[in-house]
């Protein structure tokens, strides 16, 4: 398992991870991440991108292994609120 440094543990929340990984994803893969989010989430994501500072390679590289970790172990949270949403959409479409 990748250890990030105590640097990076300490220093950057995981809203600003976030904001750093969603630069690295596609256009559309972006837009198809944006329509899923509620509109807190977006408010959310859209601070913390444009507080973003500048991070050196180093630290940068770490947080995407550390988001490559969490996909390889199955992306726990990710996969439980995916599971949420798709109960969400199907509910009441039995009649349908």
């Amino acid at each position: 398992m990748i250890s990030l440094s105590e640097n990076v543990k300490k220093k950057i929340s995981g809203k600003t991870k976030a904001a750093m990984l969603f630069g690295f994803f596609p256009e559309e893969t972006a837009k198809s991440i944006v329509r899923a989010l509620s509109t807190e989430e977006k408010d959310t994501l859209a601070d913390e991108i444009s507080r973003l500072e500048s991070y050196d390679m180093t630290t940068i590289q770490e947080v995407v292994e550390e988001y490559l970790s969490f996909m390889d172990n199955g992306g726990f949270g990710v996969l439980k609120r995916g599971e949420d949403f798709a109960r969400g959409l199907l509910e009441g479409q039995e009649e349908a």
